[in-house]
Formats: C-alpha cells, sequence, structure tokens
C-alpha cells in the first residue's frame, strides 16, 4: 500500500508498472513472495492499488553451475499462468 499511496501522491498521470519478485529457490538469501503467495499479490495489486499497473512477474533462479535447473523458471511460469487466468489475461 505504501508504494500504491506514493505513486497517488505523485500526481503521476499514469500508472506505476511493478514486477513481483517470485522467490522460486526458496533461498533466505533472496527475497520475493513465496510461488504459494503470489497470486494474492497480484489480485491485490490489481484489484486494490489504483496508481499501480500489474507488469508482470520476476525471479533469480537458485545458482546451477550444471546448466541443466529449470526448476525455478517452470515454477515461474506456473505462476504466471495461475494470476493470468485468476486475472483474465493472456498468459
Amino acid at each position: 500500500r505504501m508504494l500504491d499511496k506514493a505513486a497517488e501522491a505523485a500526481g503521476r498521470a499514469e500508472r506505476l508498472k511493478v514486477m513481483v519478485q517470485v522467490n522460486t529457490s526458496g533461498e533466505e538469501s533472496k527475497g520475493g513472495v513465496n510461488p504459494s503467495d503470489c497470486l494474492e499479490l497480484c489480485r491485490f495489486i490489481a484489484n486494490e492499488c489504483s496508481a499501480l499497473e500489474l507488469a508482470g512477474l520476476m525471479t533469480i533462479g537458485a545458482p546451477d553451475y550444471s546448466g541443466c535447473r529449470t526448476e525455478d523458471f517452470e515454477a515461474l511460469r506456473a505462476c504466471r499462468a495461475e494470476a493470468a487466468a485468476a486475472l483474465g489475461r493472456e498468459p
């Protein structure tokens, strides 16, 4: 709510585009919401924050030295599909 209020107070002509950071790797050293909380936050931004526009999701995957780890990005893709369906947007 603080960012929404600040953007509103700034008198912006356009809504401020924001990204939701999802901690898909579960690492304590990284920020972001848990994948299980992503939809709730996306709904909140879309429905309750008049000065914000949900622009998308982002993540930082766990370090992968093998070049084969895709789980973090698959989890982000699932979050995106769930949020898009719930908000009536294209995935």
